[in-house]
């Protein structure tokens, strides 16, 4: 990897979570702190429930913090969350957004706050930045095979069983009742099939996630008319990042009908490992699925509608995707099918060998050391 010591920013957002956010963001940093870029990171305290950090986060942080301010500053949070730039320098806002454009009550801060705009998927850049006056850009989420390591056993779930698998909180925006339903319309219990879901609401601990699932499945025996439904696994402990990515590996077909998801950590480690992944062809997604061409991706149709969130309706102006309930029954048949007759062994490892080519952390982290230089006023030399 290239050597950064050119590069001189501060990072103001949230780098300690387990959130989809945070791991992309560490998945950025860290390749440039280790090959000598200047970094002072402003921590933001997002809420969430902290991860367990590798010890190479407990070392830099701290002194991190202390470090002189960057040039170039990078606020990686929503637009009013953003501080100035010290230095009067380049003001980047890296955002994420769930709907099909930028949220309307942004603009306004964006336009007037920020020299540039970066967002993580090159859907958003080309389809919903039209009121947006500032230069954009966008940074994906860099990706690792991460193939070797423990794979989680599941209860009720044999070794031969194909596993359907979404990770991601119980909300509107996750939309994992439709998952449910056309896992449940679809499959029946003559297929060896299991649905596992790792989801939470606010509270991961809150036992109302489980229920709410519980109660959809009695309602969609009555509605199928299926006295027995295909299982589904809820899982709804809190795990740390090894068991996470030991349940990862135990899923056979990543699938979601998510409303919006510009940073899909689970779809980008699945499609890295040669999974088959079924998602709508929107955010990463649209992405991986118009730069590789593997028979392992299923992008899904949507239709838009407008926002709602915790059961409220968002600005008018605003809309987010619905995926098709058909399109996703039949893209998990599909993908099943596929599985049965094994002949996805030569498409998976080339699937690896694409991703890991095009997004790739060096690939990746070489293009945000690019947009960087591009940005930052004089060249500099950061001291060791």
């Amino acid at each position: 990897m290239s050597n950064y010591s050119d590069i001189s920013l501060t990072w103001f957002g949230d780098v300690t979570s387990n959130t989809g956010q945070a791991q992309y963001a560490r998945a950025l940093l860290e390749p440039l702190i280790k090959n000598g870029a200047h970094v002072k990171i402003e921590p933001v305290n997002s809420g969430a429930t902290q991860a367990d950090l590798q010890p190479f986060w407990h070392e830099v942080i701290p002194r991190s913090i202390r470090n002189q301010p960057g040039i170039v500053k990078i606020s990686h949070c929503q637009p009013k969350q953003a501080t100035p730039n010290i230095f009067g320098g380049p003001s980047i806002l890296l955002a994420h957004w769930d709907t099909l454009g930028v949220p309307v009550s942004w603009v306004e801060d964006i336009n007037k706050n920020f020299t540039q705009l970066w967002t993580s998927n090159m859907a958003a850049v080309t389809t919903g930045v039209k009121d947006i006056k500032i230069p954009t850009d966008y940074i994906p989420m860099p990706v690792e095979a991460d193939t070797v390591g423990d794979v989680a056993e599941l209860v009720d779930v044999t070794p031969q069983t194909t596993v359907f698998g979404f990770t991601g909180p119980w909300d509107n925006r996750s939309n994992i009742s439709d998952l449910v339903i056309a896992y449940c319309a679809e499959f029946s219990v003559k297929d060896d099939v299991a649905l596992v879901l790792k989801t939470g609401g606010k509270n991961p601990a809150d036992p109302n996630t489980r229920n709410q699932i519980l109660g959809l499945i009695r309602d969609l025996k009555k509605t199928l008319n299926k006295p027995n439904l295909p299982p589904v696994v809820v899982l709804q402990d809190q795990f740390s990042q090894n068991a996470m990515d030991a349940i990862i590996r135990r899923f056979n077909i990543y699938v979601s009908t998510s409303r919006g998801q510009s940073v899909n950590v689970t779809l980008t480690k699945c499609l890295a490992m040669g999974k088959q992944c079924i998602a709508p062809n929107a955010g990463p997604m649209y992405d991986y699925a118009n730069t590789i061409e593997s028979p392992l991706m299923y992008p899904i149709r949507y239709f838009s509608e407008p926002v709602i969130q915790m059961g409220e309706a968002g600005n008018p102006a605003d809309r987010w995707i619905r995926p098709d309930l058909h399109d996703t029954m039949s893209s998990m048949r599909r993908a099943y099918f596929n599985r049965l007759i094994k002949k996805q062994e030569k498409a998976s490892q080339k699937l690896t060998e694409n991703m890991l080519s095009l997004y790739g952390s060096d690939v990746i982290v070489e293009r945000l050391a690019g947009m960087v230089r591009n940005v930052m006023p004089f060249k500099v030399k950061t001291l060791a």
